[in-house]
């Protein structure tokens, strides 16, 4: 199951923690984010496209934590220059999957 969601210069996140329930709701205004999130989680945990310009203005990379309740996390990193994407076991081991 998710525990959290952690965006860094991700759009509109400048450096935003989202903690998950059993059964979370996620609501808002119009723009506010919310589908953001679900991108985000979606590019770490799919793998799906990530175009350079969801880099929030004025930074130079965006990165989101995706933590999982076994201690697992996926990590993933968009730049100019990088695009990766890392599993990190709970005993802190790395496997790089890009």
């Amino acid at each position: 199951m998710i525990e959290y969601v952690r965006l860094q210069n991700y759009k509109t996140y400048v450096d935003q923690t989202i903690h998950f329930r059993l059964l979370t709701a996620i609501k808002g205004e119009n723009d506010a984010g919310k589908t953001n999130i679900m991108r985000a989680v979606s590019a770490a945990v799919y793998g799906t496209s990530l175009p350079e310009k969801h880099i929030r203005y004025g930074c130079t990379e965006c990165r989101f934590e995706v933590g999982f309740s076994d201690g697992r996390k996926i990590v993933r990193v968009r730049s100019a220059k990088e695009n990766s994407v890392s599993l990190i076991k709970p005993d802190g081991g790395r496997m790089n999957t890009t």
